[in-house]
């Protein structure tokens, strides 16, 4: 065994302090007094002259503030506005007994109304498919309205739905309305000028609102709540699913695997359709 000199350590107890540093070290940073408090439980290194989020130091968390939504601009209607689709430039509304509202929003700031097209009776849903606006008018039923001119609509063609048409969606050659107490009304648009029966299906309630999601029409049906609708064949639309919402389901829209009804009195419901 080789003796070391006066003052000189054994190297291997060198080598096994460094060891358990090395594995010590990641675990055990000491903290810097200066650094930012990530537990909220103090107020001390809070911004207060800048800061916009709220430091709830009882629950030792951060919170951000809502969002803050500020007006751009607005236009009027002639009419209640009832419902509304974007496309390009210009918003079309469904603007009850006058019809069809075009308000171009090139500037959403300074939003200019344009054309009007007076439908028969009064319009409540709006969807754009290509050059053509179709509105859902509650004694008309479907009206398609050539857009092509933004400042010149003109009429394309019609179909006159056995009930009351409320809203409208579309999807290729077929529009599906929901109509009221005549339910789901499926209408071939392939040739815009002669718009064709395709297909219904009688929902229990009335039907008020739609959106197509994949082969499904979801509608919303009055006190029967949310109905699924399979139209994979849209000339033979059947139930695929249903779910009875406390309220008057009157429209609804979809995100993802979630619908979210806007169910009358008894206000917004969330539904899994996954």
């Amino acid at each position: 065994m080789t003796a070391l000199r006066p003052g000189v350590k054994n190297p291997s107890t060198w080598v096994t302090m460094f060891l358990v540093l090395m594995l010590w070290a990641p675990y055990h940073v000491v903290a810097d007094p200066h650094a930012f408090n990530e537990d909220f439980d103090s107020k001390e290194y809070c911004d207060t002259a800048y800061t916009t989020a709220s430091w709830d130091t009882v629950s030792a968390r951060l919170e951000l503030p809502p969002f803050e939504i500020l007006a751009s601009g607005s236009a009027s209607t002639p009419d209640t506005a009832n419902d509304i689709a974007l496309d390009g430039d210009y918003a079309y509304v469904a603007a009850h007994s006058s019809g069809l509202q075009i308000v171009d929003v090139t500037d959403p700031a300074i939003p200019t109304p344009g054309a009007i097209f007076d439908t028969p009776g009064r319009a409540y849903g709006v969807a754009i498919s290509g050059n053509h606006a179709l509105v859902a008018d509650n004694t008309s039923g479907l009206q398609i309205i050539n857009i092509m001119n933004p400042a010149i609509p003109v009429l394309a063609g019609s179909y006159n739905t056995p009930g009351k048409a409320l809203d409208v969606a579309v999807d290729g050659d077929y529009a599906f309305v929901a109509d009221g107490t005549a339910g789901l009304q499926v209408i071939d648009i392939s040739d815009p000028a002669s718009p064709a029966y395709a297909g219904d299906y009688d929902t229990p309630d009335e039907a008020q609102g739609i959106v197509l999601h994949g082969d499904y029409a979801f509608v919303a049906d009055g006190a029967t709540g949310l109905l699924v609708i399979d139209i994979a064949d849209p000339s033979s639309p059947g139930p695929a699913g249903s779910y009875d919402t406390p309220g008057e389901a009157c429209d609804l829209a979809i995100s993802g695997d979630l619908a979210f009804v806007a169910d009358g009195d008894s206000g917004l419901h969330i539904l899994d359709i996954s």
